[in-house]
């Protein structure tokens, strides 16, 4: 098995053990709140970076990851506290 087809395969498992519990965690509401948030921003920042790896371009076209990722934080904090808060 090649190296990218491993690496595929494991975030699609990790994926299929994660999302549910993060979606029981969303709805039940049982993990309390703020480490729900700390998951979400876990899950934004990971996913986004590995976005950024995939589309990387080389440096003639650097991308604009620490200014995605600080709007993403943002974006997630405003979420919280617009359900939570």
């Amino acid at each position: 098995m090649s190296t990218t087809s491993s690496q595929t395969i494991s975030r699609i498992i990790s994926a299929l053990v994660a999302l549910p519990l993060y979606f029981f965690a969303i709805i039940t509401n049982m993990l309390h709140t703020v480490p729900l948030l700390v998951v979400s921003l876990g899950v934004t920042g990971i996913s986004l970076y590995e976005y950024y790896q995939i589309a990387d371009k080389g440096e003639s076209e650097r991308s604009f990851l620490y200014t995605d990722l600080a709007g993403c934080v943002g974006i997630n904090f405003a979420m919280y506290y617009y359900v939570f808060g």
